[in-house]
């Protein structure tokens, strides 16, 4: 043997089993083993009175000798479940990865081709000139700074239809002829481990679809802290954070299924989006599985929006997802009023997601699903009416006079979603009182329901709705005319509150008609079709006069509302003929929505489904 492989390794064998380095002993350790007799040795080995022993033998690196003619056939991929080790979507399909021999049938692409530019290092470039070095001393960059700065640097010169997006630097803008069109492989500085988001797709993509996020999406379901998160970004949070890798996946593909295709047709076709649109939800899936037993915000804001998509693309997965999100948010605590060592910032983050849950939790129970949340266990405050600009990890400053937060509309509804929550716990509890029968025992245990208490109940909660609605601010009024004053006052906010005055209103409706419903149970022989019709009249109207981009950038849950709506009123019809305009009116909402998102068609979801129902 070659003195090289003889020489004796840095560490023993017992501290090279446990993966540690050998420490030297002090002076009166080394005395003690003096008196004793005992040999040279390290602490470990002191501490356990153990000898060190040096019997491991340095590999020579390269394969053995004579391997190749020893090379036996590698067995055919399989089909057959398991864990997924990496999130390497470069290659094809191996056994043991959740991806299966199916990805080929879902991207029929060639992702192993290399970019034609390096866009990622002008992604970096651009990100060191617009964004010098953070010190401790530099304010935390603005919302409106961070989004249009984020969109900048990605190297996309589709113009964002937002009016209070800054245009990138001339310097650093291409210019082409033609959308631009990336492969989507691996970039070339990729993580060939895919520990990072350039596994799954470019980053400058990725870049275009969170600006896209960020600027239409963060007022609905604002998941993340827009500073923080800018941050994060600039520093790619994602090469050492599994978690936060996977709620950026999550959050591409939550945008492709919220935003309407008009504000993402202009840089991507329709097939293409629906390619990053899978690739985001295997690597989320991939991320989900591995970090499921590391309860984090990141983890459970992923976990929510893979929620939402679920729905949204139709993945029969989606009952499983909700359940890893309940569990999620009972490991956190979220329903906790201080929870202990949080910052400001992750206060605020916290009863974001609880809030963001239980809005969901409530309107897939108006649909009849079971309840997830409920009020009795105790529920956190709602988050602060301020922007994330004036919010920091030391506190926050107040919201600027005349210039309404953007958590206003998000809090408004969450109000809105509490009368729901009670009118739906309260209805389910009449509908299943325990009912007069022979097998009693008790009379006094016949679970009689005060009818006369919940009419009065139901008074209430439609006078607390319309005080919702009337306390709120210009802006997001339901009067058109005083709505658009508002909007030359604030024309930068101005679309953000048109997303969000179409969800309160078609949530005002739903509540409505929910409390309605609650009414007609009580009293069957009461007639509630007047009301019904003179609400989705009045509804309608108002979400008439909101552009239809606004109304689909609410995506699955303006869907579904809508088509409660729908249901609502034919089911409540004793004339088809009296209700055809007022249905029709609401069907060409829905489906004038629909066709103005990102939909896969039913081929692609069935394979989906075929593929995810047997590794998830």
């Amino acid at each position: 043997m070659s003195p090289e492989r003889e020489k004796k390794s840095a560490s023993c064998d017992r501290c090279r089993s446990r993966k540690v380095k050998c420490q030297l002993l002090n002076d009166d350790e080394l005395e003690q083993d003096h008196v004793r007799g005992v040999g040279e040795r390290c602490r470990g080995c002191f501490v356990a009175g153990m000898e060190c022993t040096h019997h491991y033998v340095h590999k020579k690196p390269g394969r053995p000798l004579g391997s190749g003619r020893r090379r036996t056939p590698a067995p055919a991929p399989t089909d057959s479940a398991g864990v997924p080790l990496g999130l390497d979507l470069g290659r094809g399909p191996a056994s043991g990865s959740i991806f299966g021999s199916a990805r080929t049938a879902l991207y029929p692409y060639s992702i192993e081709a290399p970019l034609e530019v390096r866009l990622s290092e002008l992604a970096e470039v651009a990100a060191a000139e617009l964004f010098p070095p953070v010190t401790a001393a530099l304010p935390a960059p603005t919302g409106a700074a961070l989004v249009s700065s984020v969109h900048a640097f990605s190297g996309h010169t589709t113009p964002l239809h937002s009016t209070h997006t800054t245009p990138a630097p001339p310097d650093l803008t291409p210019a082409p002829q033609e959308p631009l069109s990336l492969p989507l492989g691996p970039t070339p500085d990729a993580d060939p481990d895919g520990h990072s988001l350039d596994a799954v797709l470019p980053w400058p993509d990725a870049c275009h679809f969170l600006a896209l996020f960020l600027r239409d999406q963060h007022c609905v379901v604002p998941v993340v802290h827009k500073p923080s998160f800018a941050l994060d970004l600039l520093n790619r949070r994602d090469r050492t954070d599994e978690a936060f890798r996977g709620l950026l996946c999550s959050m591409v593909a939550f945008t492709i299924c919220q935003c309407p295709i008009s504000v993402m047709t202009g840089a991507y076709e329709r097939g293409r989006l629906v390619e990053i649109l899978y690739r985001c939800i295997k690597a989320t899936d991939a991320v989900r599985y591995r970090q499921r037993l590391l309860p984090s915000l990141e983890l459970l804001a992923s976990t929510l929006l893979d929620w939402i998509t679920a729905q949204a693309v139709g993945r029969p997965v989606a009952d499983l997802i909700v359940a890893e999100a309940t569990r999620l948010a009972h490991a956190l605590n979220l329903n906790e009023t201080q929870p202990l060592n949080a910052d400001p910032i992750e206060m605020q983050i916290r009863r974001r997601l609880y809030w963001i849950m239980y809005a969901k939790d409530k309107t897939d129970a108006l649909s009849g699903r079971p309840i997830i949340l409920h009020d009795f266990e105790g529920v956190p405050p709602h988050p602060l009416l301020v922007d994330d600009e004036y919010l920091t990890s030391a506190g926050h400053l107040p919201q600027p006079d005349g210039r309404p937060s953007i958590m206003v509309g998000f809090v408004s509804i969450l109000r809105i979603f509490q009368v729901v929550s009670g009118c739906v716990a309260r209805h389910r509890a009449f509908a299943n009182r325990p009912r007069n029968d022979a097998r009693a025992e008790d009379e006094d245990d016949m679970g009689e329901f005060d009818e006369a208490a919940s009419v009065r109940w139901i008074a209430g909660a439609q006078a607390r709705l319309r005080s919702i609605l009337s306390a709120l601010p210009p802006a997001l009024c339901m009067d058109l005319q005083v709505s658009c004053a508002a909007e030359r006052a604030d024309p930068c906010n101005f679309s953000l509150f048109q997303i969000q005055q179409a969800n309160i209103s078609i949530t005002a409706l739903c509540a409505e008609f929910a409390l309605l419903d609650f009414r007609a149970c009580l009293r069957p022989d009461e007639d509630t079709r007047s009301e019904r019709e003179e609400m989705a009249r009045k509804a309608y109207a108002t979400l008439s006069g909101v552009p239809l981009e606004f109304l689909a950038s609410n995506g699955e849950s303006m869907r579904g509302k809508v088509l409660r709506i729908i249901l609502a009123l034919l089911h409540t019809a004793a004339e088809p003929v009296n209700f055809s305009q007022n249905v029709w009116d609401w069907w060409n909402i829905y489906s004038r929505v629909q066709f103005l998102q990102v939909v896969p068609d039913e081929a692609t979801v069935l394979l989906e489904g075929q593929v995810t129902s047997g590794h998830v």
